[in-house]
């Protein structure tokens, strides 16, 4: 990576939307410069959109959409927010130093960078970076993407134009939304009525908050199972999220900076989510029609970025609405109500088009089952606990401070009681969990404040006290997770490759067409990052994720296995022609059959690249 091409390219690319989109908002200077930030790179995105399916390449779209935001940018110049100060000044030097709990870790732990999801990830910015829109499933070869890819799209802009590649776009955008985030739940804190000192709690309650007593299940775990004891000696650290939770919908609730430590677009949800809830908050308390139309475009950017995160915010929203305007209605309640509805509204009208592409085909569609999750309960009771008892608190106060107050209220109890009442598959109901998290901050601070300043007088014995709760856990997970290398796996996850293989997945990333298709030995993931193809067939639970049709996938699972097992039969080589691409395999020398119309094309060492062709038909 060319660091001063990342660095300025990059910073224009963030920046200049952010500017535009700030100059647009009213109200103070550090939350117009939030607002800005948490939408620049949806607008930028959805200004390559549409250069994109006329057929533009990923670079020519970037750099076309680069020069309008930069000039853009350059005439709203004398609109832009200032300099933030007092409250907001303060507010920023509580969040900034907590954003380098994000930032540091995987600065100075590269497999941070790429591990989990971040993989998956990774491969899809490839393809949508490489080849036209709607993309292919970088796992299953010529089968469109039925997940969703918009994350990836704003991922690909970096990439071709400031050559910030994936996995270091994915952890900038993490380290910049998490502290997006600390602010927002500031913000939304002091819009349910806290204090300003109360407010500044919210984001060391986002940072550290979840499973303060998760700590108690290492011994408890160690007890019941001396086969931790075992895992612990000898895959710690990686080893400690499943010892600091028990019984969780999600490990990944058993620490607070999880999901920005990772990969993935719900870390730009989470963002989204808390500001549409402070604008939300805002314009039912104010009136300001300015807010209710950035809650609007909030509701819109989630959906195009998280499809969990927008689909939450609109259905726990509503109900919020709802249940608020039900216990306390009002003729200007109603209306407010209506108008926010409206622009909440608004916004899914304008996301249902993508919306309607990456779900076109799926045997299922995902959607959650009404049953009684007794997991979730146990996760919210535990999970939350260090906040649950002031945020009741909190919301005693703020349910008659105001119909911002109501809202967010009802809000956040109707997503918790919900969220208990629903179950999604592979356990994404956890994500529900960490967006109430967000609100719980907002509700528990200042009532959190209040208790802490009756019973200790010193600010350093409120620290200590909070410190003793909440850092324990939190700490040890970081700690942790600093040096992680992914022992937990079954293996490190991905493997990382000797130089032999890792040239030859170079030579067929610029040697071979864009298009063509790996078959790889089951198992292996490599070539969808490494070589930046697709494999026609791999060994992992996408295709029950994203509910694939069975018949589509099994051709491919046996063609894969047949190239590396007992070989291609017509069958298979009719479907392998069915692609319409190149296909190729890459194997160590042994590990596949010797197969008629398989010849080698290249080799570096023990690996070889060998290219598929078929016969012609008689």
């Amino acid at each position: 990576m060319n660091l001063v091409r990342a660095l300025l390219l990059g910073g224009v690319l963030y920046t200049a939307p952010a500017v535009v989109l700030a100059s647009l908002f009213r109200g103070g200077e550090l939350r117009r410069w939030c607002l800005g930030a948490a939408l620049s790179p949806v607008a930028l995105g959805l200004s390559v959109l549409p250069m994109r399916l006329m057929g533009w390449t990923s670079f020519r779209a970037g750099a076309g959409a680069l020069g309008v935001w930069t000039l853009l940018a350059l005439l709203r110049l004398r609109r832009a927010p200032g300099r933030p100060a007092g409250e907001e000044a303060r507010a920023l030097g509580v969040a900034l130093p907590l954003s380098l709990l994000v930032f540091l870790p995987p600065l100075f732990n590269s497999f941070l960078r790429v591990r989990s999801d971040a993989w998956f990830h990774a491969a899809v910015e490839a393809q949508v970076r490489s080849l036209p829109l709607p993309p292919q499933d970088p796992y299953y070869a010529g089968m469109q993407l039925q997940y969703f890819w918009f994350f990836h799209l704003v991922l690909s802009v970096f990439d071709s134009v400031a050559g910030i590649r994936a996995f270091e776009a994915m952890w900038l955008f993490n380290s910049a939304y998490f502290a997006l985030t600390l602010l927002g739940a500031w913000s939304l804190s002091r819009f349910a009525g806290a204090g300003e000192a109360g407010a500044r709690w919210a984001p060391w309650l986002v940072a550290a908050g979840a499973n303060p007593f998760g700590w108690v299940w290492i011994g408890v775990n160690a007890v019941r199972d001396p086969e931790h004891w075992h895992h612990l000696a000898r895959m710690l650290p990686d080893y400690v999220l499943n010892l600091v939770a028990w019984g969780y919908t999600s490990a990944a609730l058993a620490f607070s900076m999880d999901k920005f430590l990772v990969g993935t677009a719900f870390s730009w949800g989470l963002a989204l989510f808390v500001w549409w809830a402070a604008c939300s908050a805002e314009y039912l308390e104010t009136g300001r029609i300015e807010a209710a139309l950035g809650a609007g475009a909030l509701t819109a950017a989630a959906l195009m970025v998280h499809t969990v995160a927008g689909f939450t915010l609109g259905w726990a929203g509503g109900l919020g609405l709802l249940v608020a305007l039900a216990l306390r209605p009002s003729r200007g309640a109603t209306a407010r109500t209506a108008i926010l509805g409206a622009c909440m509204f608004a916004g899914l009208l304008l996301a249902y088009p993508y919306l309607r592409a990456v779900t076109h085909g799926k045997t299922d569609g995902g959607l959650p089952v009404p049953r009684l999750n007794r997991s979730m309960i146990w996760t919210t009771l535990w999970v939350g606990a260090g906040m649950l008892p002031f945020a009741v608190a909190g919301a005693r106060a703020r349910w008659n401070s105001g119909p911002g107050g109501r809202w967010l209220v009802a809000t956040c109890f109707s997503l918790l009681v919900v969220s208990c009442l629903l179950t999604l598959k592979f356990g994404n109901e956890g994500k529900f969990m960490h967006l109430s998290l967000l609100l719980l901050a907002a509700l528990a601070a200042e009532p959190m404040r209040e208790f802490l300043a009756s019973r200790l007088r010193s600010g350093a014995a409120r620290a200590g006290a909070m410190a003793a709760v909440f850092a324990p856990t939190t700490a040890l997970v970081l700690a942790c997770v600093c040096v992680t290398r992914g022992r937990a796996e079954e293996k490190p996850y991905p493997p990382e490759p000797g130089p032999s293989e890792a040239r030859a997945y170079a030579w067929i990333k610029s040697q071979t067409p864009t298009g063509a298709a790996l078959l790889a030995r089951p198992g292996s993931l490599e070539g969808v990052v490494r070589a930046e193809r697709a494999q026609v067939w791999s060994e992992s639970n996408y295709a029950v994720t994203w509910g694939y049709p069975p018949g589509s996938i099994d051709p491919r699972r046996r063609a894969a296995l047949g190239a590396f097992g007992a070989g291609l039969d017509s069958v298979d080589m009719e479907f392998l022609k069915s692609l319409g691409r190149p296909v190729f395999r890459v194997s160590r020398d042994g590990e596949g059959p010797r197969i008629p119309g398989l010849a080698p094309v290249h080799r570096e060492g023990k690996w070889v690249v060998e290219r598929l062709t078929f016969a012609e038909a008689k």
